[in-house]
């Protein structure tokens, strides 16, 4: 059971670092566009 909460706990990590890097790619693609 604990290993589960670390898996779950990581993947929580993994996805708010995907969002930021998503956000960053986003925001640097942008002003690039217009």
């Amino acid at each position: 059971m604990k290993k589960k909460q670390k898996y779950a706990g990581f993947t929580l990590l993994e996805m708010l670092i995907v969002l930021l890097i998503i956000s960053v790619l986003i925001l640097l693609f942008v002003p690039n566009q217009a």
